[in-house]
C-alpha cells in the first residue's frame, strides 16, 4: 500500500509500506520527498516537489523501520502518487473523475 510518511527525523518519504509486526514496517522502494518552495516572486501557494530514492545502496531497496520512529502515516495526494508510481512503482496512474489516464 503506498503511503506518505514522517518519520521523527523530520525526512518525509512515499513509499510501499506493510506491517511486519506490532513493532515494525517494511518499506518498499522508499523515496525521500523534498519540498522546494518557489520564488517570493512568485505564487506563495505552489511549490515543486522532488523526490530521492532513501536507501539507495541496499540490495533489496527495501528497509525494516522501528515503528516508534513514524510520526504520521497518510494517504499522498493523488500527483505525489503518481509521480511515485511512474518512476519507483508499477507505473500505474490514479484515474480522475472524468479523464483517462494512460501509463
Amino acid at each position: 500500500m503506498i503511503k506518505y510518511i514522517k518519520l521523527t527525523t523530520g525526512e518525509e518519504l512515499i513509499t510501499d509500506i506493510e506491517d511486519v509486526d506490532s513493532d515494525n514496517y517494511k518499506l518498499k522502494t522508499p523515496v525521500r520527498v523534498n519540498v522546494i518552495p518557489m520564488p517570493p516572486d512568485s505564487d506563495s501557494s505552489k511549490f515543486q516537489v522532488a523526490l530521492f530514492p532513501f536507501g539507495t545502496i541496499s540490495k533489496t531497496h527495501s528497509v525494516i523501520l522501528k515503528k516508534t520512529f513514524v510520526m504520521w502515516v497518510e494517504d499522498p495526494v493523488d500527483d505525489l502518487y503518481d509521480q511515485y508510481n511512474e518512476n519507483f512503482g508499477s507505473g500505474l496512474k490514479v484515474v480522475k473523475k472524468g479523464g483517462i489516464v494512460t501509463p
